[in-house]
């Protein structure tokens, strides 16, 4: 700027102005949230003149480096700035940049929208669940992909509190996939996924070789699933065992499955194919039958024989029979198995064994056989082993034994070598019947032996009666004794026998329900034993639907050591079933009552805890203490799913940062609930969350309503009842003391999930702006103090904006002011603004400051500023002409010092080339103490240009200053030629000029022809100075073009010439060109003005030019003469011819005589 003024008050003129392009035309972009980007205008010359000037932004998240606003050159790189620290995704930066140039004044506007996503991936574009679910259907990658960057949470759709409770609830938990589907569905924008599949068992028969099938699943919509495929039956391979929505091929999945039939047996082959997902859960089975053959059928007849050997050698022995009798059956069906399997392996054995038996062969003989035959007699050696004791069994003695002590001394330890031959027990068996004195204890012989005579035989009352109290003493658990006592308890239905059975079932620690018929058995005959009130409880049905038995209700008054769980079960089947005013009930009360207190401070909950606090707990019992722990209990509900994947049930609340995990326990969970806007998911053991698996929710309590308000009357701290009263106090239109009491409270002392702190802070934020300012300011210390310690940064912009007028009001000037600088709030309301800036304009004695200056001028557009601001904005703004010369009328309204600004504008006038309003700024300006003698200049060298090239009259003042500067230079001759020409030409249009005007017109015009710049008007000034006779004596043509292209004349003399002729013109400055001629009277000069215009000359002027009489004050010259001479001959006056040529003989000589010829 200071360069072209500097030209301009040397007289330099620029012919020809640059002209701007920019890029972009509209600066426009995606900016990332919370952070300061980079950005470039460019700034170019369109015709190869340097484009030079400055930039400002009209926004304060707008910037331009001081170091860079001003630029100058052909392509100019115009870095700017912009913050979008602490806006949100979905924000608008909007306003222009405004450049003042050599080319003129120019406004580029702009607009930025603040987003947090990927180039491309807007999330400022989320505005609902449904743009997000557009984006999912079309491009499931960039779905997940959004679903994962940090700050999707600040997509617009993301500030419901809902829908960010499920988020947060699902977010970093199990697949990427899983997470979007099932979000998707819990925000109510997509269904699930529904699986198909027929579930028809496959049956396949006598397959050759390998089947190859398939089984086809179809889904109804788009969406993930996962689905884990298994088999039970080694004959199906399953080749791929988990799939997915990926594997889904023309709109079904193929779960392809192989039968081997290497692994098929003869017959049916059973198996299944168990699907498992939270989608589907199916079994289908798979059947294939292989056909049987010879050799098999064959193989089946010679077991079948076997069986038969000892079936009948067994059937022989319990009928007495002798052991020839028995050798002879044996033999028969020997001979059987060997026509039929003559290869069978142990024929050997069998026909020793027969042999032995009708005594051809002795036993150690034929013990010696098997120990040959590597028989042992245990349950390893197999049918051989029965053979052996097939064979000892026959014998029916044992080296003379007569009491049966030895026999049985050898049975035992064949017993505990494992053999558990049917022939050991029978044997056994008829030694106790014979020898009732062996049997003296309950061991494993012993009772299998009686459960294989309970079985097979029968058994005596007396022989029951002793089992059953050998059973009653037996130290340890022994599941078949408590089967032997069941069945002889069938047979004989007596107390010894239940009482070994409920002992035994004791012992073993038996609580399940199908225990239980026995123990109420035992009760109901009143049987002693110790602590079998205990497992009646314990093994206590859940159908149960009676009072308990008063015995056991007497028993458990003075049996206080029960665990947690029977307690439980007996208060609840007291509280439910006895009479209110039963004798029992008021025994029991006391100890239910400290139960039920000891159970809450533990913070345990159940159904049958929930029916004993309601039982046991009153109002009045409620003090601070347990209306800190009873809330949860209260909300309780019971979760029931039956989804056998979910192992977790967890609850997400949206008022809290917090969430709870409770285990499902067989498909059952205790939770506490705050309200309907607790958010339920289950969590499979991989860590899969879920929102779409059905489920139950019943609330443990009801009727809670008083309960809840006399705990919050106690203790009002408690999460819940603190959550609930902060939801009540936000749904009202209006608020008071109290109520902001109770949010400032949360505010300080819970986990609040950031959105729902969010939401209570405006709250309380409206509140306070309410309140504040007011006469009887509702605002204490106190409220300031919570005011000024939140964190603004976690605010939202318009919730900092009312802090920030709250300030204000309160006179807490600074702590505004600091938080408007740092947050650029912009929001403020004008008032407020102007309280605010024109205190800090005082604080900081007027010193420059960019968001200061920003706020000021905003003020100043809207009329509300004050003399403070308007002083301020004199002092330091720097705009578009327009903004200055409003703040610069006001100013001189309000009388407000204005600084330089008279001067800024004027200059940036000059440089701009916007000089429409420039005259009365330069008198505003020339009537200051001090003036710039360059601008000054400037000033007129811009005006007389105007004047003298544009023919843009600007006024006889403008003349007066210029003559005035003019009439005071000394060397008048040194002058700019504009300014000459400019005064020159405006002499000409005067009427008559005085003394002074006609010396300073006659002195420039001197100057100006000596320099050979001749134009028309200076005829018109002779009537007032002595312009020379060569010039008077001609015509001129004045042309204004260009310097840079070259005119063409064409002209011809009427009446004498037909055709135009081409002649030159002359340049007298640059742009104007003349050509000059001789007329006389009656002739007529017609001309035309070509300029080559695409190559070919075109015409760009034309016009006619006559002899014409012009009044001088300088005596007539002889071709004046010559043309009145002509004059007078035509009009046939001889006197005046005579006259005329008088004259011009009289000057013709004079000439001769004054310039003789050498």
């Amino acid at each position: 700027m200071k360069e072209r003024i500097n030209r301009l008050a040397r007289g330099i003129i620029d012919q020809e102005k640059p002209e701007m392009t920019w890029q972009p035309e509209v600066a426009g972009e995606i900016v990332r949230a919370d952070g300061v980007s980079g950005h470039e205008l460019i700034v170019s010359s369109a015709n190869g003149l340097n484009v030079k000037g400055f930039v400002y932004s009209s926004s304060a998240r707008v910037r331009i480096p001081e170091s860079g606003n001003s630029f100058g050159g052909l392509r100019n790189r115009i870095r700017y700035e912009v913050d979008t620290s602490y806006l949100a995704p979905g924000d608008r930066i909007e306003g222009k940049f405004i450049l003042v140039t050599n080319c003129g004044e120019q406004e580029i506007p702009y607009e930025f929208t603040v987003d947090s996503g990927a180039p491309g991936e807007r999330l400022a574009d989320l505005k609902t669940p449904k743009d997000f679910l557009r984006i999912a259907e079309q491009d499931q990658e960039t779905a997940l992909r959004l679903l994962g960057y940090r700050d999707f949470i600040d997509a617009p759709f993301m500030q419901d509190l809902h829908i960010r409770t499920v988020y947060d609830g699902l977010a970093n938990h199990g697949s990427r996939q899983n997470f979007m589907e099932e979000f998707l569905i819990a925000i109510g924008v997509k269904k699930p996924v529904r699986l198909m599949t027929d579930g028809a068992p496959r049956e396949y028969s006598d397959p050759a070789e390998r089947i190859e099938d398939n089984i086809v699943i179809r889904c109804d919509s788009w969406g993930y699933f996962s689905l884990e495929a298994e088999s039970d039956s080694d004959f199906i391979l399953l080749p791929k065992k988990s799939a997915t929505e990926q594997d889904i091929r023309d709109g079904a999945l193929r779960l392809p499955f192989t039968v081997l039939p290497d692994h098929l047996h003869q017959g049916i082959n059973l198996g299944a194919i168990r699907i498992r997902s939270t989608l589907l859960n199916i079994s289908i089975p798979v059947t294939v039958r292989i056909s049987s053959d010879r050799n098999r059928d064959e193989r089946v007849c010679a077991g079948n024989e076997v069986v038969g050997i000892f079936s009948e050698a067994l059937e022989s022995l319990k009928n007495g029979e002798s052991g020839t009798q028995m050798a002879e059956k044996i033999r028969r069906r020997i001979e059987r198995l060997e026509a039929i399997d003559g290869e069978q392996k142990n024929l050997l054995i069998y026909r020793l064994c027969a042999d032995t038996l009708d005594e051809k062969r002795s036993t150690k003989q034929f013990m010696a056989d098997m120990r040959e035959a590597g028989m042992s007699g245990n349950r390893t050696g197999g049918s051989a082993g029965d053979s052996y004791l097939a064979m000892l069994e026959a014998c029916g003695m044992f080296d003379g034994d007569e009491d049966g002590i030895a026999l049985y001394s050898m049975l035992e330890r064949v017993f505990d070598r494992g053999s558990r031959s049917p022939f050991l027990y029978q044997r056994v068996l008829q030694i106790f019947e014979v020898h009732p004195e062996i049997m003296r204890e309950a061991d494993d012989l012993t009772v299998l032996t009686g459960w294989y005579a309970v079985r097979k035989a029968s058994v005596s009352r007396e022989m029951a009666f002793r089992l059953a109290a050998l059973v009653e003493e037996r130290r340890d658990y022994f599941a078949p004794a408590v089967s032997l006592m069941k069945k002889l308890y069938e047979q004989y239905p007596d107390d010894r026998i239940l009482t070994a059975v409920v002992r035994m079932l004791i012992r073993g620690d038996r609580r399940e329900e199908k225990d239980f018929p026995w123990y109420e058995k035992a009760v109901k005959h009143d049987i002693s034993l110790t602590k079998l009130y205990d497992y009646f409880l314990y093994s206590l049905p859940e159908a149960y639907d009676r009072l308990l038995p008063e015995s056991v209700l007497i028993y458990f008054t003075y049996a206080q050591n029960l665990d947690r769980e029977s307690r439980e079960v007996l208060y609840y089947n007291i509280l439910r079933y006895a009479a209110p005013d039963s004798r029992i009930l008021e025994e029991y009360r006391p100890m239910m009552e400290r139960a039920a207190l000891e159970e809450l401070f533990e913070g345990r909950i159940n159904r049958k805890l929930a029916f004993l606090y309601r039982a046991t707990i009153y109002d009045e019992m409620i003090d601070a203490q347990l209306a800190r722990i009873l809330p949860p209990i209260l909300r309780s509900a019971r979760i029931t799913c039956r989804n056998p994947q979910m192992k977790y049930v967890v609850v997400v609340h949206e008022e809290l940062a917090t969430e709870d995990a409770y285990p499902l326990k067989r498909g059952k969970a205790y939770v506490p609930l705050f309200g309907d806007r607790d958010v339920i998911l289950f969590q499979d053991s991989f860590g899969n969350r879920y929102a779409s698996v059905k489920y139950e929710c019943t609330p443990a309590m009801d009727n809670i309503d008083a309960t809840l308000a006399a705990c919050y009357a106690r203790c009002p701290d408690n999460p819940i009842l603190q959550t609930d009263a902060c939801i009540r106090v936000m749904e009202k239109e209006e608020i008071g003391a109290e109520e902001a009491e109770i949010l400032i409270r949360a505010d300080e002392t819970l986990e609040l999930h950031p959105l729902f702190r969010a939401k209570l802070r405006a709250v309380l934020i409206r509140y306070y702006r309410k309140n504040a300012g007011k006469e009887n300011d509702l605002l204490s210390d106190g409220d300031i103090r919570y005011l000024l310690r939140l964190d603004p940064a976690r605010l939202s912009q318009d919730d900092r904006t009312m802090i920030c007028a709250i300030l204000v009001e309160s006179g807490r000037l600074s702590e505004a002011w600091e938080m408007m600088e740092k947050y650029i709030l912009t929001g403020l309301s004008d008032e407020l603004t102007a309280v605010l800036v024109s205190h800090l304009i005082l604080e900081r004695l007027f010193e420059e400051n960019g968001l200061l200056l920003h706020l000021a001028f905003r003020l100043g557009e809207r009329d509300r500023e004050d003399s403070i601001i308007l002083d301020y904005l004199c002092e330091h703004f720097n705009g578009t002409i327009s903004q200055m010369m409003g703040i610069l009328r006001k100013a001189i309204r309000s009388h407000v010092e204005t600084y330089d600004m008279e001067e800024r504008i004027l200059a940036q006038m000059l440089f701009t080339g916007l000089t429409e309003k420039m005259d009365s700024v330069f008198e505003l300006y020339a009537s200051g103490e001090h003036t710039s003698e360059n601008i000054v200049r400037a000033y007129f060298t811009v005006r007389c240009r105007e004047y003298f090239l544009e023919d843009r009259n600007p006024g006889d003042r403008m003349f007066q200053y210029l003559e005035g500067l003019v009439d005071a230079t000394a060397e008048k001759e040194k002058l700019p030629d504009i300014y000459m020409l400019a005064l020159t030409r405006y002499y000409a249009t005067l009427p008559d000029l005085d003394h002074a005007q006609r010396a300073i017109c006659q002195t420039l015009v001197d100057a100006l022809i000596a320099e050979g710049r001749v134009f028309a008007y200076y005829k018109d000034l002779a009537k007032f100075i002595l312009v020379p006779g060569d010039i008077m004596d001609k015509e001129i043509v004045e042309y204004h073009g260009k310097k840079d292209i070259v005119p063409y004349l064409q002209l011809r003399i009427l009446p004498e010439e037909e055709e135009f002729h081409y002649e030159g013109m002359k340049t007298v400055y640059p742009g104007i060109y003349i050509h000059e001629k001789v007329l006389f009277e009656g002739e007529i000069m017609e001309y035309r003005i070509e300029e080559v215009q695409d190559g070919e000359k075109t015409i760009v002027d034309e016009g006619s030019v006559s002899c014409r009489e012009v009044r001088t004050i300088a005596p007539g010259n002889r071709f004046a003469n010559l043309n009145e001479m002509s004059l007078s001959a035509d009009m046939k006056s001889d006197r005046g011819l005579r006259d005329k040529m008088i004259e011009y003989i009289k000057k013709d000589a004079a000439v001769g005589e004054l310039f003789p010829l050498q």
